[in-house]
């Protein structure tokens, strides 16, 4: 017993190390925000960790489950990049059309991202089911499983949610007196998100959310 303890320790330490290793990067951080599903609309604000230069983002393409590339990019809408402030133009990719390339000015560390998806299945007035290809946007062409990621879920008032995903917190849009301006989500009051903790891309897609 005095000899196995050393070895099992020196046995984990490649797992610790790696489980650390995973996260050392910056993440990025998602909200989806489901607030306006029974409209049958997503929305997502995204934040990526960047460096100056070129960049390629994609959404998902192969979806788990699938056999043939069924990401919804044909769902996604209203994609605006910005950074510091400042919109940033961007071009789809001549074939690959799930790509979106653009120029990240010096001096960015953190890009952000605004995109809506009209959703045209699994969601009612009263319940919605979230696949996250639906509001990802991520490197291309590196290993999902390689890129981290921090995510949060708005839902409307009073609507429960199921995930296999670890809950941090949450936060409550407050109730305004007046100037509620119905065509702006993000003024949805009462709305709830709860934040998660870190997990990678591919652990992402693989947990859906079940919201009602």
């Amino acid at each position: 017993a005095k000899v196995s303890m050393p070895i099992r320790a020196a046995a984990l330490l490649p797992i610790v190390l790696l489980t650390a290793g995973a996260f050392a990067e910056q993440p990025i951080r998602i909200t989806a925000d489901l607030s306006e599903a029974p409209r049958k609309l997503y929305h997502a604000e995204i934040d990526i960790p960047v460096h100056p230069g070129d960049l390629t983002l994609t959404t998902p393409k192969w979806i788990p489950g699938n056999h043939r590339p069924t990401g919804p990019i044909a769902d996604i809408t209203g994609v605006v990049f910005t950074a510091n402030g400042q919109q940033l133009a961007w071009r789809r990719d001549n074939v690959e059309m799930y790509q979106f390339h653009l120029t990240v000015p010096e001096g960015v560390t953190t890009l952000h991202a605004h995109l809506d998806c009209i959703v045209t299945s699994r969601v009612t007035q009263k319940w919605a089911v979230l696949e996250w290809e639906k509001l990802l946007l991520y490197p291309a062409n590196e290993p999902v499983k390689d890129i981290p990621i921090e995510p949060s879920v708005t839902v409307p008032a009073g609507w429960g949610i199921g995930t296999a995903l670890t809950p941090t917190g949450t936060d409550t849009r407050p109730v305004p007196e007046t100037g509620i301006d119905e065509a702006d989500h993000t003024s949805t009051p009462g709305a709830v998100t709860t934040h998660y903790a870190a997990t990678t891309v591919e652990q992402l897609e693989d947990s859906p959310v079940i919201t009602g």
